[in-house]
């Protein structure tokens, strides 16, 4: 058997080569978001607040102690403001975005709300980050939904939206790292799609 040898000069060109190909990938990948093996990036903890039919069911009867709690009558769960606030966490989620009016189609709760056969005039809390959730350094943990109604009981504008006097029914949902609270009544409030 007869060995052939590879000369010096294609080895050397073969390393050169390979070096230069990694030196541009790590370029490139600058400012891309692509983390290589060869950078480090901090972790970064996002919860997640997916709720199911019973914790969703949880969160809105804890609104309704709470809007007891402060001389409100208690909100009529409704299924189609449930569908609604399903369908607005998972857009926010979908189009990757955190606003009660979405920059990409422009809809929010109040115009879209007659897709779900709702006639009221609805109003929206949301919750969420503003987040990259795909970013490899991202590290996904479950949320506790009392950490949504905590913020949404203590920041004035979400409290004083829960707590409308007005508010006849409602419902509340959560997809990943967002959460919307619908709620129904007659005389336009919260009526406005707002960024």
């Amino acid at each position: 058997m007869i060995v052939k040898q590879v000369p010096a000069v294609i080895i050397y060109a073969v390393v050169v080569i390979g070096a230069i190909a990694i030196f541009v990938a790590i370029e490139n990948s600058k400012g891309s978001g692509i983390i290589l093996n060869f950078d480090r990036c901090d972790e970064i903890v996002f919860k997640d607040y997916t709720t199911d039919e019973k914790e969703a069911s949880i969160m809105f009867e804890k609104i309704n102690q709470f809007r007891v709690s402060n001389n409100k009558s208690r909100l009529e769960f409704s299924n189609e403001a449930y569908q609604l606030a399903e369908f607005r966490a998972k857009d926010m989620v979908d189009f990757e975005y955190y606003a009660y009016t979405n920059p990409a189609t422009n809809s929010c709760a109040e115009n879209i709300r007659t897709n779900y056969r709702i006639t009221d005039h609805v109003s929206e809390s949301i919750y969420g980050q503003d987040i990259d959730r795909l970013s490899p350094c991202a590290i996904w943990e479950d949320g506790n939904i009392q950490e949504v109604l905590d913020e949404w009981f203590s920041k004035e504008s979400t409290k004083n939206n829960i707590l409308y006097a007005n508010h006849i029914a409602g419902a509340v949902n959560c997809f990943w790292d967002k959460c919307s609270f619908i709620a129904l009544n007659s005389d336009g409030h919260g009526n406005k799609c707002i960024a």
